[in-house]
């Protein structure tokens, strides 16, 4: 974006105008559909239906925003997700920060993985 653009935005957001979007609004879950995405690209980079067939991949969540990735992506792709921790959400973050950079956090991922000797 330019910064005309950024100044436009900011004043519509400032703004009563309202959009003639559509009125109604469909619930849905775009978590599956961006799996099979993600899978699909892995299969078509790889050439395989199960390219990570024989790895073991720990995913580690960290409070679970990530927590449907081990279940609908990996293993569908041959990976055994064994030892994997922390997929269910909880927002109040009682496991580690969701900082890849955050010792604490790295050092569970190290200690998950060495536990279920991921390859």
């Amino acid at each position: 974006m330019e910064k005309q653009d950024i100044k436009a935005l900011l004043s519509l957001a400032a703004s009563e105008a309202h959009t003639a979007l559509p009125a109604a609004v469909t619930a849905g879950s775009f978590m599956p559909e961006y799996a099979e995405i993600l899978r699909r690209k892995v299969r078509e980079a790889t050439g395989l239906q199960r390219p990570l067939e024989g790895l073991r991949i720990v995913v580690d969540a960290g409070n679970g925003a990530g927590g449907f990735y081990a279940a609908q992506v990996p293993e569908p792709l041959g990976a055994d997700t064994t030892g994997s921790q922390f997929l269910e959400p909880d927002g109040s973050f009682p496991n580690h920060i969701p900082n890849p950079e955050d010792k604490a956090a790295m050092a569970a991922s190290i200690t998950a993985s060495s536990a279920a000797t991921a390859t």
